[in-house]
């Protein structure tokens, strides 16, 4: 399921005291414990996007892989080719990026160089697996930043990677077919055995089970994080769901984006609304008053009797009959 390990790794901060009762009473989640509790929020709306893609895509989530107890976030494989995915959450953070190198509205982190290493260990690993070349792109998908400026194309050595919001990943996955069906058959064969990605396996704990400790431990968390402003809680409310756009990969070179501001949008699609409903109910108030103002007329009037006449045998008119 997404975010998988770290749902454990919370579940286990959790046990040791890291998240606890407050002076309060509020549950307080510790400093330490606060960075995998946003890992999962982030990991959890990356894979609420990936969900969007069609049927002709199969996404994985949580793979073990090495000795290290390191993880992939999630493996796209379709058509257009296959995608290492990273989920990272910044909330209101200026991403800038080029080459290896990334800032955090200015302090410097290892996002790129990271999953640029992980990008190379995939590509081998189902090359080597699936018997023919598989190439393999990374992306970084960043949950609630406010802006990712590329300075520069990402990677090196021919590794492809991108950073993008997480709205974007469907125009992002969406480019030129690369794969048939039988290679893709094979890669998804490939890459559903555990054996690929590492030599021992460990039995996880079920996931139906893990959803329900973390939507205990979101339910508890949230009034302490709400508390201390409003950012904490962006990507843990609902969003409305999105139909994947079906659109060319982004080229490649400097480019700025920012985050789409869903709550202005939404204000100003009420206020158009509400407008054109008052505009309304006024056209339809005015031609009311109209109709009724010419029925009064039209009730008022008294309608005047015409004796009829006819012609007397002298040719002057006199009263009929």
């Amino acid at each position: 399921m997404p975010a998988q390990s770290l749902i454990e790794k919370l579940l286990s901060e959790w046990d040791a005291g890291r998240i606890h009762p407050g002076p309060s009473g509020q549950i307080v989640i510790d400093d330490e414990a606060r960075g995998w509790y946003d890992g999962v929020l982030g990991e959890r709306q990356t894979a609420l996007e990936l969900s969007l893609l069609g049927p002709e895509w199969t996404i994985l989530h949580s793979i073990p892989i090495g000795e290290r107890g390191t993880d992939i976030d999630h493996l796209a494989i379709g058509p257009c080719g296959v995608f290492v995915i990273n989920s990272k959450r910044h909330p209101g953070k200026t991403v800038t990026a080029g080459g290896l190198g990334m800032r955090l509205d200015g302090i410097g982190v290892g996002h790129v160089s990271s999953i640029a290493r992980q990008t190379a260990q995939v590509e081998g690993r189902l090359s080597s697996r699936c018997g023919f070349a598989v190439p393999v792109e990374g992306i970084l998908s960043f949950v609630d930043v406010r802006r990712i400026v590329i300075k520069a194309p990402l990677g090196e050595n021919g590794t492809r990677i991108w950073a993008v919001h997480d709205s974007q990943l469907s125009t992002t996955l969406h480019g030129p077919r690369v794969m048939s069906d039988e290679q893709l058959a094979r890669l998804v064969s490939v890459a559903s055995l555990p054996g690929t990605w590492s030599k021992s396996t460990v039995s996880s704990r079920p996931g139906a089970h893990l959803i329900q400790e973390f939507a205990a431990l979101e339910q508890e968390v949230d009034p302490y994080l709400e508390s201390r402003g409003a950012d904490a809680l962006v990507s843990s409310q609902p969003r409305l769901p999105r139909q994947p756009a079906r659109a060319t990969r982004p080229r490649r070179g400097p480019r700025t984006t920012t985050a789409p501001s869903r709550r202005g949008s939404d204000l100003m699609r009420r206020a158009i609304v509400g407008l054109v409903t008052a505009l309304v109910t006024i056209i339809v108030g005015i031609i009311a008053l109209e109709m009724m103002a010419h029925a009064l007329v039209a009730a008022t009037q008294v309608p005047t009797m015409v004796p009829t006449t006819t012609p007397t045998a002298t040719g002057t008119p006199g009263p009929a009959p």
